[in-house]
């Protein structure tokens, strides 16, 4: 019976691995799940003023305070890594803040410049987080990385490349994290 299962095992797990991601390339971290719980040492789902006094305390002042409790910094490195923007957003139920997404963003001169600090960033984060790569709809490799901190069946992250006009830039995106649950 037990060479029965191996062999089940042996035949479906294969095929198991590979139906969970439709991916260009997996990197080879194993393990277990790389839950992003925070960053910039700030937990995902803490409220809008502890969130600010930390990151105001790491960062000094935000440099624009947006409408729907976003917070930006500008020109600050975290991690070693010098990012050009640093955006945090909340969500809220109008009762309490919840943060819910973080954007890095590190300039580009173009498409090609973009790639290259797109994959700068996937080698820093590879070495902590399981990632796949894939193509988006403009024909960019991005990377989905990481375990969300709410649900084990959804990503944690994304590294890519943005653009607007002529605006270029290597983004690592977190979120956003839903935590305010409404249902009828």
């Amino acid at each position: 019976m037990k060479k029965i299962l191996l062999l089940l095992l042996l035949f479906l797990a294969p095929g198991l691995a590979f139906a969970q991601y439709d991916s260009l390339e997996a990197d080879s971290v194993a393990g277990e799940l790389d839950y992003t719980t925070s960053i910039c040492g700030v937990d995902f789902g803490t409220d809008f003023e502890t969130a600010k006094t930390i990151l105001e305390n790491k960062f000094g002042r935000e440099s624009a305070y947006a409408e729907n409790y976003e917070l930006r910094f500008r020109n600050k490195s975290y991690a070693g890594v010098f990012f050009d923007e640093l955006i945090f957003g909340f969500q809220s139920d109008s009762n309490n803040t919840y943060f819910n997404k973080c954007v890095l963003c590190i300039d580009a001169m173009n498409a090609e410049d973009a790639k290259k600090k797109r994959d700068y960033l996937h080698k820093v984060l590879s070495d902590k987080y399981f990632m796949i790569a894939r193509i988006d709809d403009n024909k960019f490799k991005f990377y989905n990385g990481g375990t969300s901190p709410l649900n084990d069946e959804e990503w944690g992250f994304l590294i890519d490349v943005y653009h607007e006009g002529r605006f270029w830039c290597a983004r690592l995106f977190y979120g956003p994290f839903n935590y305010i649950k409404e249902e009828f």
